[in-house]
């Protein structure tokens, strides 16, 4: 059997000689493991303590930059492996439900993904996070979270307007570079019937159990690959799923929400994650959201203090991710680390420059 791995827990307690002990063992965790002895379940000694680990390794000082990038390539194989193994549970999964649903079209959906879910829960409303591009390798992540009434019934509307989201990436995207979108529908969205849309919508409880969940899928994607410029999208409630979970402290370089009808709080300093730049579109004129409860404040206001893009064209609570459209060129551009300017905004907010992520405490476990 391999050798466990012990891991540090925080980073306020690891110390580089925790570091250089921790290397001495995975090395000689390495040489137990062959190409015949259940990698995916050796890889489980150490899965657990690789995102503190990954955090680690960024606050390291200048003194142990060799040792730094020894552990994070070591981090980042594990996590491309955790990756591997997801994707085979979920494939397997979506087998075995194959073969008793009796709903071919949902069948044909999943079995069309399969290798590029990272989660799939058929019951109920029904639970969705797919990705498209090179998850594992990519420059440039954008992990979509859509509003209220999105369910697996009628995920394919879902989904088109991430790959609109992706193919925007690829036409801006500097040459070389590399995007991903993650469609995360990974939590249950307020119903649209008359009865519930002003009880549920109202409401944050959604969101708050929804932002658990984003918050440990964001942690599971900086594992991939701490280098990858990850930006989370927020539309309509899901930018209050967002705004949560930013109040939880995410791995994420940027937030864009868009159609908001508030994050939950008054002000972009409530939010937290420092570290995380957040933006918000300017509200399409015929968005409905203007007339839905509020749930905090206008993101998109100046008061509000986040840096603001331009919309202009979009007019309807869906029109902010049309193919060709300025919000979506804006988007785009934020999603892969460039300056929201299109639509000619003549002051447009300056970009802050790149800076240190500040330390954040890990947690062993995220209730």
């Amino acid at each position: 059997m391999a050798t466990r791995v012990a891991t540090p827990t925080s980073t306020s307690s690891s110390t580089p000689s925790d570091l250089i002990a921790l290397a001495q063992a995975v090395g000689a965790w390495a040489t137990e493991v062959t190409p015949h002895a259940g990698r995916l379940g050796a890889y489980q000694a150490v899965l657990p303590g690789l995102p503190a680990l990954g955090m680690s390794v960024r606050h390291l000082s200048e003194d142990h930059r060799d040792l730094a990038q020894f552990l994070s390539k070591t981090a980042t194989a594990f996590a491309k492996a955790d990756l591997r193994g997801r994707l085979s549970r979920v494939d397997n999964d979506v087998e075995r439900w194959r073969l008793r649903t009796t709903d071919p079209r949902l069948a044909r959906m999943a079995i069309k993904a399969r290798g590029r879910l990272l989660t799939f829960d058929p019951q109920r409303d029904g639970r969705v996070v797919e990705f498209s591009g090179d998850l594992a390798t990519a420059d440039h992540v954008a992990v979509f979270v859509p509003g209220m009434a999105n369910d697996i019934t009628n995920y394919n509307s879902t989904k088109t307007k991430a790959l609109s989201l992706l193919r925007e990436m690829q036409a801006v995207a500097k040459p070389g570079e590399r995007v991903a979108v993650v469609v995360w529908l990974g939590y249950d969205t307020p119903d649209l019937t008359p009865v519930r849309v002003f009880f549920e919508a109202a409401r944050s409880n959604k969101a708050v159990a929804g932002a658990k969940v984003l918050d440990r899928d964001l942690d599971f994607l900086r594992g991939l690959n701490p280098g990858t410029h990850i930006t989370v999208v927020g539309h309509s409630y899901g930018s209050l799923v967002v705004g949560k979970a930013m109040r939880r402290g995410i791995e994420a370089d940027d937030a864009v929400v868009v159609g908001s009808p508030g994050m939950g709080v008054r002000d972009r300093q409530d939010l937290g994650s420092a570290h995380t730049t957040l933006w918000a579109g300017h509200r399409a004129m015929f968005d409905p959201v203007s007339f839905a409860p509020r749930l905090g404040e206008d993101p998109s206001a100046h008061g509000f203090h986040a840096n603001r893009f331009r919309t202009a064209g979009s007019s309807g609570h869906s029109d902010y991710f049309n193919p060709g459209s300025v919000a979506l060129r804006n988007i785009a551009l934020i999603a892969t680390g460039a300056q929201p300017t299109a639509g000619n905004d003549p002051a447009p907010t300056p970009r802050p420059k790149p800076r240190t992520r500040p330390k954040r405490q890990t947690r062993t476990t995220k209730a």
